[in-house]
């Protein structure tokens, strides 16, 4: 049996995070939050995306 990873993996990110991930503007993914361009979820004030939705984001919009 492999050792047990300790390390919590995050499943959402910040807004300033998601941001960075995707190389943007933190006001472009605010935006882009309002249209519905991209799920995001409200934990008190602040704007959180789930990294798999960024995943799929990524994929779904990259020209390759």
């Amino acid at each position: 049996m492999a050792p047990a990873d300790n390390k919590l993996h995050p499943i959402a990110v910040s807004l300033v995070d998601a941001a960075h991930m995707l190389a943007i503007a933190p006001r472009t993914l605010r935006k882009w939050s309002r249209e519905r361009r991209l799920p995001s979820a409200r934990l008190g004030s602040r704007l959180v995306f789930r990294i798999s939705d960024l995943h799929k984001f990524l994929d779904q919009n990259l020209k390759r």
